[in-house]
């Protein structure tokens, strides 16, 4: 599943995000979108990937469980790519507790972890503070 909004895209900030519950990825679109932040949606690790080198995003959110590519799969190819080792990621989970932390930031160099049920509004400040764009106050 591939969303993109066509207001000069060139000139925005590309945000990919990756769950496979298709509510929780319009709820976090939405924030992103009324920011001015060009979205790309994918249900599935496989589909993710796949869009990412088509066209690496500024950022990536993802899922830590998806079908055909899990998050953490999807990260092991994110970070052996060269030209992707540096790329933001949030990983969204409602399995916080059972996953390593220090292994997911350490490791594959994940920037933030939110738990579900989150915010969108809060992880539009995190990604903003992420990608230098966060508003001044």
């Amino acid at each position: 599943m591939l969303r993109q909004n066509n207001e000069s895209s060139l000139q925005r900030k590309q945000v990919l995000l990756c769950d496979d519950e298709v509510h929780l990825l319009r709820a976090a679109e939405f924030p992103f979108i009324r920011a001015g932040y060009d979205v790309r949606l994918a249900l599935d690790g496989q589909t993710a990937w796949e869009l990412i080198q088509t066209r690496a995003p500024d950022l990536l959110i993802c899922d830590y469980q998806m079908p055909n590519l899990s998050g953490l799969e999807l990260l092991k190819l994110v970070r052996q790519d060269p030209n992707l080792v540096e790329m933001p990621i949030i990983m969204i989970t409602a399995k916080c507790f059972e996953i390593s932390r220090d292994d997911l930031c350490q490791r594959y160099k994940v920037s933030w972890i939110l738990q579900k049920p989150f915010s969108p509004r809060n992880l539009l400040r995190r990604a903003e503070e992420l990608l230098g764009t966060a508003p001044v106050a």
